[in-house]
């Protein structure tokens, strides 16, 4: 479990968030505890608090060091808009009276990432005094980092010390941030020390790279949950989903076939190829059960071998062996690829429904209200920005973004 920073400053009813014609303005509290709430629900339905302590361990991290690192990943979602009490965004953006007498609004610059990060780091300074503070420096600079550019998109380091160093929020918070104390902070080249220190590089990559997403995704949620007042639902396979997948398949004629097969080996005496399309079925399925906690599995075969129906049931037996998986991704290297394996997915599956075609040739799918059948078309844009469907057919260029991708509506 996770312990949230006490800030006065952020209990403050005077700071706004966001505002909206005919609603109450939204303080920053309630943004900040609405982004909490959904990395709750991504964590419940996507277990990503396991894989973050996990990635932390494996940076080399000890039990004491992981709880601390943890608290700061979570902290970052929790803090990544606290620069908004900047009394300039809050005059100028928001157009909070409570602000428009106020010098300092007119004084300096209106930005509230950078000073995000800059109050994020201050908080959490004397919190990671001791043995291991050089190493926890390096988690803290990085997590920084990503909420600095939590508008824009991750690019190097380079800078960003006196990026902090000048930025100008000592006029309304009153705690300095003295990155001269710690070794790491005295040049950008500390930072590239840091193979003394992290075990894992990659996994550190994937950790920051994960923190930004989350805050992107977070933020995303919370922010269009005021502003249209719909819960952004987190959409994942279910026991009822599986349920029927799993008749409609059974149901198909090629299932029917291959059982039929599978108690009588001459039932495809007149059809070799279809005998030895039902060999493959059955004997992927039985190295499947074979190796049930493997993570790849790898299928060679040619074109017309049934390798989209082999994929259909060893997805299911997937999904029946392993609860925790609720999503399915199926990527290709072509459209047409994308396209043919949609056609035969949409024999079992409803397409737009249980899966959706992510590709630069098909539409957005589009949610509607279910009383007035009105299309929402932010919820439909954060469906499509998030991949939020059971199942998802794209392709190689979509899914390598998603993995390398730096911008915010990438990761």
């Amino acid at each position: 479990m996770y312990q949230l920073l006490d800030i006065e400053i952020l209990k403050r009813e005077d700071l706004w968030a966001h505002t909206r014609e005919g609603k109450k303005n939204e303080t920053l509290l309630e943004h900040s505890q609405l982004c909490i709430d959904y990395f709750n629900e991504y964590c419940r339905h996507k277990g990503i608090d396991e894989i973050v302590q996990n990635l932390i361990r494996t940076c080399g991290c000890n039990d004491i060091e992981a709880n601390i690192i943890y608290d700061m990943f979570v902290n970052a979602i929790y803090l990544h808009d606290i620069g908004k009490v900047n009394p300039a965004y809050q005059a100028r953006r928001l157009n909070n009276p409570m602000f428009k007498n106020n010098g300092i609004a007119y004084e300096c610059n209106s930005n509230h990432a950078l000073p995000s990060a800059y109050i994020y780091m201050t908080e959490f300074m004397p919190l990671i005094e001791g043995q291991s503070k050089r190493k926890l420096s390096f988690f803290l600079f990085a997590f920084s980092y990503c909420i600095a550019r939590h508008h824009g998109y991750l690019k190097n380091t380079d800078g960003f010390k006196d990026d902090l160093m000048n930025c100008p929020v000592q006029c309304y918070y009153g705690k300095p941030l003295d990155l001269n104390k710690n070794s790491i902070f005295t040049t950008d080249k500390g930072y590239t020390r840091i193979k003394k220190h992290i075990k894992d590089e990659i996994a550190f990559f994937i950790l920051c790279r994960l923190l930004f997403a989350t805050i992107t995704a977070c933020d995303y949620c919370a922010t269009a949950e005021y502003k249209n007042d719909i819960k952004f639902d987190i959409s994942i396979i279910d026991t009822d989903d599986f349920s029927i997948w799993k008749k409609n398949h059974q149901k198909g004629c090629i299932y029917k076939g291959i059982v039929k097969y599978q108690e009588n080996k001459d039932y495809f005496k007149s059809s070799p190829i279809n005998a030895l399309r039902s060999d493959m079925f059955l004997e992927s399925e039985q190295r499947l059960k074979q190796f049930p906690n493997a993570n790849i599995y790898y299928l060679e075969a040619p074109t017309g071998s049934g390798k989209t129906e082999n994929s259909i049931n060893l997805k299911l037996n997937i999904l029946e062996m392993h609860p925790n998986v609720n999503n399915v991704f199926y990527i290709f290297p072509f459209n047409t690829l994308v396209e043919q394996t949609a056609e035969t997915l949409e024999k079992y599956f409803e397409k737009d429904v249980d899966f959706a075609v992510v590709n630069s040739i098909n539409p957005i799918v589009m949610k509607r209200d279910i009383e007035t059948e009105e299309v929402d078309y932010e919820y439909s844009y954060l469906g499509r920005l998030f991949n939020n469907y059971p199942m998802v057919v794209t392709s190689h260029v979509n899914f390598f973004n998603f993995l390398f991708g730096c911008g915010k509506e990438q990761v």
